[in-house]
């Protein structure tokens, strides 16, 4: 359902893969963003880490800020939390090298309130650069919601 001044997408991602620990823009999440524009953002990410030392790092691309308060929450099942961050302001990538082999997701949810115009995406990679992939799933889901 689409509300007036809502975005809601299912971005519907075809699987992605990175092999090292430079970040990478997670594809079709460009968001551009007017100056003093306030937004709530929520992102529902799957992914898998095909090797145990990879570990795994996002990093949320944004134009200035005057106040940015996101939480990410990665889970390796329905029910269990293996770790939990909270970033104030611009900071650098949200990461965790030391998770076992398997399939993981990673919820982000905040806001965000501009001080000048930009993009704001996503980004992710792996913690410590190896030969086993890092694959963010189909099914990528994110909220956007202007103030």
């Amino acid at each position: 359902m689409q509300v007036a001044g809502e975005i809601i997408t299912d971005r519907n991602l075809g699987t992605q893969a990175v092999t090292n620990n430079t970040l990478v823009n997670l594809s079709n999440t460009l968001i551009v963003m007017a100056a003093n524009q306030a937004a709530y953002i929520r992102y529902y990410i799957p992914f898998n880490l095909a090797g145990a030392v990879s570990g795994y790092k996002f990093l949320i691309l944004h134009p200035a800020i005057t106040n940015m308060s996101l939480s990410y929450s990665v889970f390796s099942n329905i029910s269990t939390l293996i770790d939990s961050k909270i970033q104030q302001g611009a900071a650098a990538a949200v990461q965790l090298a030391a998770v076992a082999i398997g399939d993981y997701f990673l919820v982000i949810e905040g806001t965000i309130l501009t001080s000048a115009s930009g993009n704001f995406r996503l980004q992710f990679a792996q913690s410590v650069s190896n030969a086993a992939a890092m694959t963010i799933y189909r099914g990528t889901g994110m909220i956007f919601i202007p103030g």
